[in-house]
């Protein structure tokens, strides 16, 4: 497990309910408040990985590997079981940011 980018997602987690208060409470932009947060928080992770990634290097999971290995079935079971969590979290992100756009 890559506990660094686990880290990253824990430390921008924690900030984003403190950067929609600010930004739609304090700041006093009510729904835009809450799109703009998103924005932020987005960007916190670009800048918080990307110097990650340059200080730390690739890791085994980012090696790349030829496409007849990546199609075959038991890599196609391994990538799927990776991709639905993804894909759940994607999907409950994008509907918090949308219940916290409707309650701004």
């Amino acid at each position: 497990m890559n506990y660094t980018n686990l880290a990253i997602t824990a430390v921008v987690c924690a900030c984003a309910p403190g950067i929609q208060w600010l930004l739609c409470r304090t700041c006093g932009l009510g729904y835009l408040g809450s799109a703009w947060a998103t924005s932020v928080y987005n960007c916190l992770y670009i800048f918080v990985q990307v110097p990650v990634l340059v200080l730390l290097g690739h890791s085994a999971a980012v090696t790349p590997k030829p496409l007849r290995t990546l199609l075959a079935p038991s890599e196609m079971s391994s990538y799927l079981r990776l991709m639905l969590p993804g894909l759940i979290i994607c999907c409950s992100e994008w509907w918090v940011m949308e219940l916290a756009t409707l309650l701004s």
